[in-house]
C-alpha cells in the first residue's frame, strides 16, 4: 500500500515506522544524539535538549514520547 512519509511527505510503501528510509535514518541519528546528550546531562528537560543540540523541539518531544 502506498502512503506518505509522516515527516517529509514522500510517497513510499507502507512500513511499521510510517517513515521513508531517509527519515528513518534521520530519526535514528537524532535519537542517538539525544541519548548521548542525556547521558552526559541527565537532569535536563526537553527544551534544554532542543536548545543545546539544535534538534527541533517537536522532534525531541516525539522521540521522548516514543521511547
Amino acid at each position: 500500500m502506498l502512503v506518505n512519509c509522516k515527516r517529509c511527505g514522500k510517497l513510499m510503501l507502507q512500513n511499521p515506522s510510517s517513515c521513508c528510509e531517509n527519515c528513518s535514518l534521520y530519526y535514528d541519528e537524532t535519537y542517538r544524539e539525544i541519548r548521548r546528550f542525556l547521558s552526559a546531562h541527565p537532569q535536563v528537560n526537553a527544551y534544554e535538549v532542543h536548545r543545546e543540540t539544535g534538534i527541533p523541539l517537536s522532534v525531541v518531544l516525539e522521540l521522548m514520547r516514543s521511547s
